[in-house]
């Protein structure tokens, strides 16, 4: 289990969470099959995750309409 707190979240988007092995950003992606992609962030994309809603969604954005780009990098954090 990882340890976490909430930074910054929209509900059924995103979650930005501190944890004890870094930012890692959950988004939920899908459609009708919804699933939760929890992803380590590099030092770029968590100043990109932090910053303004519009940059925090960029990166949002960029996983959900890519998410096969991104599923290896998942990880369980639950």
């Amino acid at each position: 289990m990882v340890n976490k707190s909430i930074l910054k979240q929209q509900p059924w988007s995103y979650t930005l969470y501190d944890s004890d092995i870094g930012p890692v950003l959950s988004v939920v992606c899908g459609g009708t099959g919804m699933f939760e992609l929890n992803i380590p962030l590099t030092p770029e994309e968590f100043a990109q995750a932090s910053g303004d809603e519009d940059a925090t969604m960029a990166l949002v954005r960029a996983i959900t309409d890519a998410p096969d780009r991104y599923a290896a990098r998942s990880i369980a954090i639950d």
